[in-house]
């Protein structure tokens, strides 16, 4: 069993049948890792880390294919890389700060901002707006 809370305690045995029930401190459920402090948080890294790695094999496929239009390109990141970055958001978007939302959107501005060769300083709704792209959490 894995008891959510802010921080480790000592929580009372559980029982099932007079058998003692285990209590770990983190659960792999449908490939989330459920854990007991941190709740969610292990997973959105996780899947943001996956995220970068599908984002940069995208890249280096698009570089060896000479593909450099956007448009396929912004398909191919709504078919390989939104994916993994929105896995289960079903079950975790409620439980999680917005912080950690955002980790998936700066995966996606990260791709559009390589497209455009701008720099982080050049305005969200700019890099967007070139592309009629919204944020990922309204996609």
């Amino acid at each position: 069993m894995v008891v959510f809370e802010k921080c480790c305690s000592v929580a009372p045995e559980f029982t099932y049948r007079r058998t003692t029930i285990e209590r770990v401190q983190s659960f792999r459920y449908l490939d989330l890792e459920l854990h007991s402090t941190r709740g969610m948080a292990v997973a959105i890294d996780k899947m943001t880390n996956a995220g970068k790695k599908a984002l940069f094999a995208l890249r280096r496929k698009c570089n060896d294919l000479s593909i450099t239009d956007p448009e396929v390109m912004c398909q191919l990141f709504n078919s390989l890389v939104c994916p993994i970055l929105s896995y289960a958001c079903e079950v975790w978007t409620c439980c999680i700060r917005a912080k950690r939302l955002q980790q998936a959107e700066q995966v996606h501005r990260m791709f559009l901002r390589g497209i455009l060769g701008v720099n982080k300083t050049i305005s969200t709704f700019a890099v967007l707006g070139e592309f009629g792209r919204y944020p990922l959490e309204y996609s």
